[in-house]
């Protein structure tokens, strides 16, 4: 009889463990830091460690340069010209933060993004460049005003959450949805630079998303957070239904009161794009760093770059609604060590119960079985 009763559970000891070890319940975190002190000042873009999580493009036929500099005991990355470094791959829905140290001497045309979508993944002609199907880039310009839009301004960038550093000011803004124009503005709030700060050596900013809040700080002090609501929110107009946005983002400063809401966002809503745009100017960044947390099985495999282009503007390029100023360049940084790692923090927590069920039913198999004999 107890050959009756062994077999069920022997079954259920197989499916237990198999079930166990199944279940995907351990997350992995990712950290990449890059500080460009392993790269060569002969190394072209693709051969910078950097690559392996951020494409790029330098358009053709513009001079525009992203290369390996030293000053003193440290090396960075300079950037002139038109330049667009871009995350490969959308960050999904769960928490990173994304840090970058930057060296500038222009206030015009500089921008850094959190909350995008891929260039080209939404185009619209633009008639004052030619029909051209504008593909907006994080260097390209919105065409807003250009196109007789009159409910925002332009800038660069067509997509997410902005930091457009100005003389006097750190500009916070997001990526709008106007009927008029090429239907892509921006609405931005500036906030007074922090006690203290200066343009004179490199800064560190930083982002920090959790999927509805993204903080911004500057040298660890908060400068803004922008509060996200009404996922799923998507515009006739576009070309694509491949992305949706949030509706309503609130800009909010250091303590949390609100001094900015926008509706109608182009702030992606389902994922996160991380973007570095410059157009026609020059920037210096270093120590650029991506951590988050996902499930072991949620990182996509980078693709290859597509071909990039020289921009075809036949009108005379827009100037975004900002002002400009030169500082003199700074002096040298101090480097901050640090390399690309994959760490992972995670246990095979489901293979460790599997493996204990099949022990509890072990036991009970060989109880069974002696109190049956027992009995006999």
């Amino acid at each position: 009889m107890h050959k009756k009763i062994a077999l069920p559970l022997a079954v259920v000891l197989v499916l237990l463990i198999t079930l166990s070890v199944g279940i995907p319940v351990s997350a992995a975190e990712r950290i990449y830091q890059y500080d460009f002190e392993e790269d060569s000042t002969s190394d072209t873009f693709e051969d910078l460690l950097m690559y392996d999580f951020f494409d790029y493009k330098l358009p053709a036929n513009t001079n525009s340069t992203a290369t390996i500099q030293e000053e003193g005991d440290n090396q960075f990355l300079a950037l002139e010209g038109y330049v667009s470094i871009r995350s490969w791959d959308e960050m999904q829905d769960y928490p990173y933060t994304f840090s970058l140290d930057i060296r500038q001497s222009v206030f015009n045309n500089i921008g850094f993004f959190v909350r995008g979508i891929t260039p080209g993944e939404m185009t619209v002609i633009n008639p004052r460049n030619a029909n051209k199907e504008q593909d907006f880039d994080y260097f390209e310009v919105d065409w807003y005003t250009q196109n007789g839009g009159k409910n925002g301004t332009t800038t660069i960038g067509g997509s997410g959450i902005f930091v457009f550093p100005q003389e006097n000011a750190f500009r916070v803004g997001v990526k709008v949805y106007r009927e008029d124009g090429l239907t892509i503005s921006s609405e931005y709030y500036d906030f007074p630079l922090p006690e203290g700060f200066s343009y004179d050596n490199f800064y560190n900013l930083e982002f920090t998303d959790n999927g509805t809040e993204v903080s911004i700080s500057v040298n660890d002090q908060l400068l803004s957070k922008i509060v996200l609501s009404g996922p799923g929110k998507q515009y006739d107009t576009d070309n694509t239904t491949s992305f949706s946005y949030f509706e309503t983002a609130e800009i909010q400063d250091a303590s949390g009161n609100a001094v900015l809401t926008v509706q109608n966002t182009r702030v992606n809503s389902g994922a996160s794009q991380l973007a570095i745009g410059v157009r026609n100017v020059a920037l210096q960044i270093d120590n650029v760093s991506v951590s988050y947390e996902v499930p072991d099985n949620a990182t996509p495999a980078p693709e290859e770059p597509d071909e990039t282009e020289a921009p075809e503007e036949t009108d005379s390029a827009p100037t975004p609604d900002a002002s400009e100023a030169t500082r003199t360049p700074a002096a040298t940084a101090t480097p901050t060590s640090g390399a690309d790692s994959d760490e992972s923090d995670s246990f095979p927590l489901g293979l460790v119960i599997g493996i204990a069920a099949a022990v509890v039913v072990i036991l009970c198999v060989i109880i069974i079985i002696a109190v049956k004999k027992k009995k006999k």
